[in-house]
């Protein structure tokens, strides 16, 4: 096998499946990476492109296929979600996000310390990187919520992914209903 192609197969293992334990993750990790590696997978397109696989195709099929498969993750997750919020049961599942919430909410607080105390070894972003997902999810919730309670009026936000915002904001605890948190 030419250098080039060992080397395209490892960029692409170390990207999108540095360990195996990736392919066991919790959904919404699988999501989440799905989500982060996109960009990834334009950048590294004419490598994977090179690298042929087994049965045909390339290596830019599968991790493209990878990709989406995390997508599709996050639209399920995204729909059950809504389902236990909305269904018949959501003044039953009231307290536990309650609970939650407020858990995920010290979490927040208490990492927020963590990062602003002095030679913390967390780097400034850290918050905002791992509450990413959940802002995400919560983002699109309050959407939704907006577009149910005034569906004649065009959205405030334009479509399309949100961004991560580069520093930490000391914004309130925001979380999602997802159950799988």
């Amino acid at each position: 096998m030419p250098a080039a192609l060992k080397e395209a197969a490892a960029t692409a293992q170390q990207t999108f499946v540095p360990k195996l334990d990736v392919l066991r993750a919790p959904y919404a990790d699988e999501a989440s990476a799905a989500l982060d590696n996109r960009p990834e997978l334009t950048r590294l397109k004419a490598e994977l492109k090179a690298a042929a696989t087994p049965g045909g195709g390339t290596l830019h099929d599968w991790v493209k296929a990878f990709v989406a498969a995390g997508d599709d993750i996050d639209g399920l997750l995204r729909r059950r979600a809504t389902l236990l919020a909305t269904g018949e049961n959501a003044a039953a599942t009231g307290p536990l996000r309650g609970a939650a919430v407020g858990l995920l909410g010290r979490f927040r607080e208490a990492l927020r310390d963590e990062i602003q105390e002095e030679g913390s070894k967390l780097p400034a972003d850290h918050e905002a990187r791992l509450f990413a997902y959940i802002d995400k999810l919560n983002a699109d919730r309050e959407r939704a919520l907006r577009g149910r309670a005034a569906p004649e009026q065009a959205p405030a936000t334009p479509p399309g992914p949100p961004t991560v915002p580069s520093e930490v904001a000391p914004a309130a605890p925001a979380v999602s209903a997802d159950p799988e948190l």
